[in-house]
């Protein structure tokens, strides 16, 4: 590996091939390792590295989520980032690359976005026999409209069954082949929330939660799995697995969804874990602790038409995340992804849930 790029430089092509930006990083979760065993993910520690390194407060790396992450290469990339670090040529040049990457992210449109392109784009004509990413989209679309079938990515008789009884409820034609028509009607609920036109004028706490309501009037859920299908990838912007907790990335979708309507900047970057939404709101000033909220003058008032509440574990660590609304200092209304009936934290759906106002912290939009 002599001669090769330092470790900064590597995070940050790293960064750049899979699509991650600056403030979008995912959570610290577990991965198996080597020998099958799960251990953490460090990236906490890569970033504060990272960071420290290249001089950079406002920088944090995201790494392709699921990706298993043996000790030895994070200890060998903290001694290549060391030694780049005494000279400090391959942090700024990281520094710049991963600036460029996250400024395509942030400027280009949600719905143009790749990950959501992959989502909503007509594959071409899918007929008995094929097979693949296309195919499992079918199934897994299918499954979401109650027209269920095994998700394996095989155009089989099952699936042209699911698909006739699919294309008769929805009164539209199909004779053996998924054309544009048919994909359009599988895909239509999500284009739907992701084209939704909010009305003028409003502040942009009132879009958020009009934003909030478009994504769970159609009810968002998992498929095919935990923490799998087409909702979770578009809130994680493509990645999915067991580990990928999407609260936060539902919460930072709507953010920026609101922020795009109401040509603004997003009051925070967004994230993909919780920890991180709080730190961007201390650094912003508007980050509530639920004390000042419950038992405060003005109180919950201080959130306005929407917030976001942040479940808190600690003083520093916190595990779900959502919109708040309708508050006093006892109780509020949410809607939150990521969630089910007994308001988990890894549950299955989008949902509205009445939450205690003092067992949470805030994030003030307006």
């Amino acid at each position: 590996m002599a001669g090769g790029p330092s470790g900064p430089m590597l995070l940050a092509r790293s960064a750049a091939v899979w699509g991650k930006c600056v403030g979008t990083e995912v959570p610290p979760t577990r991965a198996l390792g080597r020998r099958g065993r799960p251990q953490k993910i460090l990236q906490r520690r890569v970033e504060t590295r990272f960071r420290r390194y290249g001089g950079r407060r406002d920088v944090a790396f995201a790494y392709r989520a699921g990706v298993s992450v043996a000790s030895w290469p994070w200890r060998w990339l903290q001694r290549r980032a060391a030694r780049a670090a005494r000279t400090g040529r391959d942090a700024r040049r990281a520094a710049a690359l991963m600036d460029a990457s996250a400024s395509r992210s942030r400027t280009m449109p949600l719905q143009d976005q790749s990950f959501v392109r992959r989502e909503l784009d007509f594959p071409g004509a899918l007929r008995q026999g094929a097979s693949g990413a296309a195919v499992k989209r079918v199934q897994e679309w299918l499954g979401f409209h109650g027209n269920g079938t095994p998700i394996d990515g095989k155009f089989g008789p099952g699936t042209d069954r699911a698909l006739q009884g699919f294309a008769a409820r929805k009164r539209i034609a199909y004779a053996g082949e998924v054309g544009p028509a048919v994909w359009a009607a599988l895909t239509e609920p999500m284009a739907r929330v992701l084209a939704a036109a909010a009305p003028a004028n409003k502040p942009y706490p009132q879009l958020v939660r009009w934003f909030a309501e478009q994504h769970l009037s159609v009810h968002p859920i998992e498929i095919g799995g935990a923490n799998r299908g087409p909702w979770v990838r578009l809130y994680m912007k493509g990645s999915e697995g067991d580990s990928m907790l999407w609260c936060a990335g539902f919460v930072s979708t709507v953010l920026r969804q609101a922020a795009e309507h109401a040509q603004r900047a997003m009051p925070i970057a967004g994230s993909f874990g919780c920890d991180e939404l709080a730190a961007q709101a201390k650094a912003a000033g508007r980050f509530l602790a639920g004390r000042s909220v419950a038992g405060g003058n003005p109180g919950f008032a201080a959130l306005g038409a929407c917030g976001v509440f942040l479940v808190r574990k600690s003083a520093s660590d916190w595990v779900h995340t959502g919109f708040a609304f309708d508050g006093n200092a006892e109780s509020f209304l949410s809607i939150e992804g990521n969630t089910d009936h007994k308001g988990s934290a890894n549950g299955f759906e989008v949902a509205q849930r009445a939450r205690k106002t003092a067992a949470c912290d805030f994030i003030r939009l307006g």
